[in-house]
């Protein structure tokens, strides 16, 4: 999953950062216990995603991966 992440970021035109750089906006792959690994959004104090139409504040994932468009 992770290449097939990276190869779309590239595909979208953003570049990788480091976890730590994150700020609000940025894109991240991230993985929780017992969970598969998602695609969420850097928000101010925590990372975002949508899961069947909500959105779930994820406070302490393990960042894999993130990116920056633009």
């Amino acid at each position: 999953m992770l290449l097939g992440a990276h190869a779309a970021a590239r595909a979208l035109g953003a570049r990788e950062i480091t976890p730590s750089d994150a700020s609000e906006g940025d894109v991240a792959l991230i993985a929780q216990r017992d969970q598969a690994p998602a695609l969420a959004m850097r928000a101010r104090h925590a990372y975002v995603a949508a899961s069947f139409g909500r959105l779930l504040i994820i406070c302490e994932p393990v960042v894999l991966a993130t990116w920056r468009i633009g």
